[in-house]
This record gives C-alpha cells, structure tokens and sequence, in this order.
C-alpha cells in the first residue's frame, strides 16, 4: 500500500496480477483504518474498472482478536474490524478476510461466542458492503477457526 491505493494497483498489474489482497493500514498496529481521498478512490475504482481487475480483497490486520477474553483488547478488536469493514466498503473491496481469533486459554466455547458477538456488534454499526471471508488456522495454541465447527 506505500504510495496508495493506485500505486497498489500499478505494481499488482506489472506482477501481471488481476486481483490482489491488501492491508487498509498498517497490519501490525493499533492505528486507525486509513481515510482515504475521495479523488484517490474515484481514480482507483474507474482504473479497477477498466483493467477488470477483480476481486479486491481487504486483510484484517493482525493485532485484531475478535475472540479475545480481556475486555480491552476485545473492545479495541471490534472497534479496529468495524472501522476496516467500512474502509474496505469505501475503497469497492468484494471480500474481507479475518482470523476467527484466539481465546487466550478460556476455552473454544468461550472464544467462538465473543467471536459470534464481536461479528454482530461491527455488523449492527456497519451494514458491510463486503463478504467477510473467515480464514482457517493450523489449530496452534489457542487459535479458534482450525475446525469446521467452529
């Protein structure tokens, strides 16, 4: 994403890409979802549109655990995933992908209904206009999503 959301779009076309996955902002940080240009996205969606470049999938970044017990962490998790659903709503993505998240020792059960909820909070404050696609895991530690059932 250096150097926008257009420039993304150049280099995935020069790797002779027709979709890509990207981060809204920085995968590895707290920081809001990035507000972009109005300008910039009007660039973006006509470019998109003529090179038919689709699907544009968004990635959720990593600190977001929507599974989390510890109460901050997990109001911080669905205030960070509302906010990069809306972004990728913003910028025409088709898909969102999220890890289900970690339970951090309480138990599946636990973890995969704060998951459950986590989704029906973002989704009560942002209707999404993407399809949140849920990334399974090789089932480490306390990771949830490594199951069909879950």
């Amino acid at each position: 994403m250096q150097g926008g959301l257009n420039e993304a779009l150049k280099r995935a076309r020069a790797l002779g890409c027709d979709t890509m996955q990207i981060f809204s902002r920085n995968p590895r940080g707290w920081g809001g979802a990035a507000a972009f240009d109005p300008r910039e996205l009007a660039v973006f969606a006509a470019a998109r549109e003529k090179e038919r470049f689709s699907p544009l999938v968004v990635h959720v970044p990593y600190l977001i655990n929507l599974a989390s017990p510890d109460d901050t962490i997990y109001a911080k998790s669905v205030e960070s995933f509302t906010g990069d659903i809306k972004v990728s709503g913003e910028i025409g993505a088709e898909y969102f992908v999220t890890h289900l998240g970690s339970h951090r020792g309480s138990g599946e059960k636990i973890g995969i209904e704060r998951f459950a909820a986590a989704l029906n909070k973002a989704f009560s404050a942002v209707a999404p206009g993407v399809m949140v696609l849920l990334e399974t895991t090789a089932g480490a530690g306390d990771s949830i999503g490594s199951k069909f059932e879950h």
